[in-house]
This record gives C-alpha cells, structure tokens and sequence, in this order.
C-alpha cells in the first residue's frame, strides 16, 4: 500500500494557500465597499447640504434652510458638505480662506481640537477618499468628477 501522507500535507497546503487568496480578495472587496460607502455618504451629505442652503423642499414637503440648524447639531459629513461646497467654485483656495469661510458659518470645534486642525484632518481625508487634491503650500481644490466615476 502506498503512503499518501505527503499528498494529503501539500493538498492541505494548497488549501491554505486558497484560503489565504481568498480572504486577501474578500479584504480588498470589503474595502472598497467602505471607501465606496464613505464617498456616497459624503455626496450624500453635499447634497442636503446643496439643497438645505437653497431652501429645496423635502419630501414631505417642508422646506429646508440653512437656519433650521445650529453648528452643534451638525456632523463630520456637514462640515465636509460645507467645504466640498466652497471649493465647488472650481477655484483653488488657501487653508486660511476656507478656514475663514467656515468661521463665517459660525463652525466652532468643541474640546482641544481647533477648527484649522479639524479643517487639516478632513482635507486630508477628502483628498485621501479622491475628493480633492492639496496643490501645494497649503492650497486646496475640489477634483472634478465624471457622472459615473463612483
């Protein structure tokens, strides 16, 4: 009778190697997804943005505004909407200016964490997500997208 223990060992070898292969394409689909997610949720949060700040009706029929709100009710996806909507201007803008313009939306940061870091960390994010794109010494622009770029 022949011994077929070294068959089994590389066959369970090869398994592990399938899995391994696997679990690596699972991992870069679930990341994808998330990345894909974060940028429809920012779009998303643009958007009601977009539509709160021209007075757009809601579904139920109630018009939105820009007043109905107070920066302390307002999340991470707000403040993103609000500087994607400066920069929606296809101009380039400075760090200070779009800091300044964020001040003149009354955006204040709660604890330790000042607007301008606040403001540094979402740019950083947004260009990370491939939102917009830092052009050099502290100057920021809004990457131009096509209608089915996802």
């Amino acid at each position: 009778m022949r011994d077929i223990r070294e068959d089994l060992r590389k066959r369970l070898g090869a398994l592990g190697k399938e899995r391994d292969e696997l679990e690596a394409q699972i991992k870069a689909k679930l990341e994808e997804i998330n990345l894909y997610e974060q940028q429809l949720s920012a779009l998303l949060a643009f958007e009601e943005k977009r539509a709160q700040d021209q007075g757009v009706k809601t579904k139920k029929g109630t018009p939105e505004t820009a007043a109905a709100h107070s920066t302390a009710s307002l999340t991470d996806d707000d403040f993103e909407a609000d500087i994607l909507g400066f920069l929606g201007d296809g101009k380039v803008w400075e760090h200070a200016k779009i800091k300044q313009a964020l001040e003149g939306k009354e955006w204040k940061m709660k604890g330790k964490t000042s607007l301008g870091r606040h403001l540094h960390g979402t740019l950083m994010s947004l260009r990370t997500r491939g939102f917009v794109e830092n052009v050099g010494a502290g100057r920021w622009k809004k990457i131009k997208r096509s209608a089915t770029a996802a």
